[in-house]
């Protein structure tokens, strides 16, 4: 699946809750106090592109997402994302985080469109996030409400 590259119904993530910082924005992140606060706006950016897409993939045609692959198609595994997630730091609690974002930002009633599986590929951990077709608008809540859909335009 992930040689097929991105499509219309196939979305790759690095990660929902930790940035992948790569050395050229270490070199741009400043002092301590700043670097925490451009963390934290990363980490939510992230969440909310996740949500996001499920959400233009409920409003489209459904679609998978895999969380822990690059653009590029590289696997760059979940374990850093599983850390960032809860007390317990595991895969059980990374799917609350999942759940509880969908349910806050989009509705309780859209959470029965997503499965998710636990998937490894080359001994690291990818999350497999098939998305249903949802049978009215899915939304999502920011301070205004905002409606995603898939677009036969977005990849090349």
């Amino acid at each position: 699946m992930i040689n097929l590259g991105e499509l219309d119904t196939l979305e790759f993530k690095a990660s929902m809750l930790e940035p992948i910082i790569s050395s050229s924005m270490k070199s741009s992140l400043t002092d301590s106090e700043n670097i925490e606060r451009q963390l934290k706006g990363m980490q939510e950016t992230l969440k909310n592109e996740v949500i996001s897409t499920i959400s233009a993939f409920m409003n489209w045609a459904g679609g998978i997402m895999l969380i822990g692959v690059q653009d590029d198609g590289s696997v760059c595994r979940l374990e850093k994302d599983l850390k960032a997630a809860g007390r317990k730091r595991d895969w059980d609690s990374w799917l609350q985080v999942l759940a509880n974002h969908i349910r806050e930002k989009i509705g309780t009633e859209f959470v029965n469109y997503v499965k998710v599986e636990r998937v490894m590929h080359e001994n690291k951990t990818v999350a497999k996030i098939t998305v249903e077709r949802s049978r009215r608008p899915a939304y999502v809540e920011k301070k205004d409400a905002a409606f995603y859909v898939r677009s036969l335009l977005q990849h090349h």
